[in-house]
Order: C-alpha cells, then structure tokens, then sequence
C-alpha cells in the first residue's frame, strides 16, 4: 500500500468555538480564507451543500458531507477528471474544533490523496493551503 498523503495542521484560535464556526461555514468569512465560485451565493454552508467550480473541461466539486455545529465539518472533493466515480474517493477537507477555557483548537485533515495519479502535486498544493488557511481562519475568528 502507498503511503497516506494527508496534510494535518494545528492552530489554537482565541476564540469561542461558535466564532471560528461562522468563519467556517458562512460564505462571508470563507471568502477571507478560500475562494468560492462566483455564483456561489451567501447562503451558510449545511450538510448536502455543493460548491461546484466548472471550468472548460472539467468540474471540481466539494459536498459537505458531516456538518457537526461548533465541532465537525467534513467537505468531500471530487474532479471529474479523476478516473474513477466521486464514491471511490474519500479525499476531503476536514475542520476539527474543541473548545476550552474560550479558546478553540482548530485541526484540519485535507487528503487522502494516495488514490490520485498526481496524488503528491494535490498533497503539496494542500500543504501551502494548510499553513495559509488556519492562519487566516485564525485572524478571523480572534478579529
């Protein structure tokens, strides 16, 4: 078997759990830290929400697909250029949060990426996206 290709990062945020939430979930605050399509709209994220970004030969999307408030989001992703169907995949984008003593601790699992061809080029890109993204999520939140 090949080895996981899954990028983890950590950050403790100062701030309530429910802050980093919003951060998370509503497309306001999303936009500081990721983009979105467009057309995407404001309406907050939920479980079976889909962002879908179409491009001249393929489409990306994300489907959330575990919506825990205040502790577990789970977006799946699939490129219709990979070569099997979206469910042979299990390749998301998870956000972890516990919060204690009005602090939150923020964990993030994006991957696996071990299924794909070009498994390691979407490990590396997650990798920048990982450091950039807590960061930002924390000033966000703590702001």
């Amino acid at each position: 078997m090949s080895k996981q290709l899954i990028v983890e990062r950590d950050v403790t945020i100062d701030a309530p759990a429910a802050d980093v939430w919003d951060i998370l979930t509503l497309p306001v605050f999303i936009r500081g830290w990721d983009e979105l399509p467009e057309n995407f709209g404001d309406a907050p994220l939920q479980k079976g929400t889909e962002i879908k970004w179409v491009m001249k030969d393929k489409s990306v999307l994300l489907t959330v697909t575990d919506f825990e408030p205040h502790k577990r989001l789970k977006l799946n992703l699939y490129n219709t250029d990979w070569e099997k169907p979206a469910d042979a995949y299990d390749i998301a984008y998870t956000y972890t949060l516990q919060e204690k003593e009005g602090q939150t601790d923020l964990h993030v699992t994006i991957g696996d990426f071990q299924a794909l061809p070009k498994g390691q080029d979407y490990f590396d890109t997650s990798e920048e996206f990982g450091d950039n993204s807590t960061q930002k999520i924390k000033e966000l939140a703590e702001n």
